[in-house]
């Protein structure tokens, strides 16, 4: 390199201060820049006021030159890869651009990336309030349909769109007003939108802000007002229960799966996912005969986290009657999923009465089973909860139990 050329770019005495003042002054000109392929926040975005403290030096081992940007105590190395001067002073602020770029990207970034996040929060130790993989991919697949409506692409738009308005409303009410005007029913709105604003539950803000996501475009979301689902208490009837004993029990020899379908919902209080996953071996007793199964990966535990497992007292009739069809690790209801979708709650409403009213048959057999424990021994709320593995008894009692039987205490009293 000549002598003039040295001093157009600082190299000589006083060569640090000359270089940096270059390329401080080149990213002057790029943060002064409101648009155009080097603006780093992109065109039409805000003028960036760089508060970074910049440097262009060799390395030490190999005399390639590195961008220096330090902030407070953060520094940041980035290499120019050249061993030029002049053209790494050249190359220097569309580094830092890139630099900034990225930064945006981790701040703001892409609604698909973000999905990334919400999806891969339990495998980076966020187990408390964490849903299952199955259930936060059907959440998300939910999001995407509301934001497809808006108008947004989530391989397109960054999670600024969140804070969109239409019409002069977050894009989420609007969406909300645009389904009722379509004749959709509350229920089906809710249910909807319970499902997308999962995405921004406590639990999870706390894990976006940790992950150095701005999370102020996610405040409509996290403010958006769904009714809340109206919670119906179990009401029991004897002509109910009668019907589908009576019913049900016919099933053992002409449909036997759905009959032990049968055994593990109403005897047992089981979920239709645990049934499908109920194994003989499962069923066992206790050093004191007492008979108790296992459910794998409960909803109760961590929102059903791989390898949990959780212990539930069981009734020594249902236990005999269960162990009766088989031993070992083999499937109690070995039949495809849709027999507990779809089949056997067809025969609930075809055969035991069951209209439409009830949301879901299976699971009302689930409830028969609450009802029928906690009046049994003596209206006990915490056996009926461990019977039904309830994480806490305020859910056993508000929609499971029923009404106390009082002729249950008369007849314990007097007993007693």
């Amino acid at each position: 390199m000549n002598k003039s050329k040295q001093a157009a770019v600082g190299v000589g005495h006083g060569n640090k201060l000359t270089r940096d003042r270059v390329v401080g002054e080149r990213i002057m000109q790029l943060n002064d820049l409101g648009e155009g392929r080097n603006n780093p926040f992109g065109s039409g975005s805000p003028k960036p006021k760089t508060l970074v403290k910049m440097s262009v030096r060799p390395k030490t081992h190999n005399g390639t030159y590195e961008l220096i940007l330090k902030e407070d105590d953060v520094r940041v190395r980035r290499s120019l890869k050249t061993k030029d001067l002049s053209e790494a002073i050249e190359i220097a602020p569309d580094e830092y651009a890139k630099h900034v770029r990225e930064q945006v990207a981790l701040v703001r970034p892409l609604i698909e990336r973000f999905f990334f996040f919400y999806l891969e929060a339990a495998d980076k130790g966020l187990k408390r309030g964490a849903a299952t993989y199955k259930t936060r991919r059907g959440n998300m697949q939910r999001m995407t349909r509301v934001l497809e409506y808006c108008g947004i692409d989530p391989a397109e738009d960054d999670i600024s769109a969140f804070a969109n308005k239409r019409d002069g409303y977050p894009i989420c009410e609007w969406y909300m007003a645009q389904r009722r005007r379509s004749g959709d029913s509350e229920g089906a709105i809710a249910s909807t939108m319970r499902q997308a604003c999962s995405l921004f539950s406590k639990v999870m803000m706390r894990y976006y802000k940790k992950q150095g996501i701005d999370v102020s475009w996610l405040a409509d979301w996290v403010a958006c007002d769904i009714e809340a689902p109206e919670i119906q208490p179990f009401s029991a009837s004897r002509e109910e229960e009668a019907r589908i004993v009576a019913k049900c029990s016919l099933l053992e020899f002409s449909h036997p799966e759905m009959y032990k379908a049968y055994l593990l919902a109403y005897g047992c209080g089981m979920r239709s996912s645990e049934i499908r996953k109920a194994l003989y071996s499962d069923f066992r007793e206790d050093y004191d005969n007492e008979t108790y199964f296992l459910v794998r990966n409960p909803k109760a535990i961590h929102g059903g986290q791989l390898n949990a497992v959780q212990e539930r007292v069981c009734e020594r009739e249902w236990y005999d009657r269960i162990k009766r069809f088989g031993s070992g690790d083999n499937l109690i209801v070995d039949a495809p999923k849709k027999m507990t979708l779809r089949d056997f709650p067809r025969f609930l409403r075809s055969e035991c009465g069951m209209g439409e009213e009830v949301d879901k048959p299976l699971h009302r057999l689930r409830k028969w089973a609450g009802h029928r424990i906690f009046r049994e021994y003596g209206n006990n709320m915490e056996v009926a909860g461990h019977a039904l593995g309830h994480k806490t008894l305020d859910i056993t009692r508000k929609i499971y139990t029923g009404r106390p039987s009082l002729a249950r205490r008369r007849l314990d009293s007097q007993s007693a």
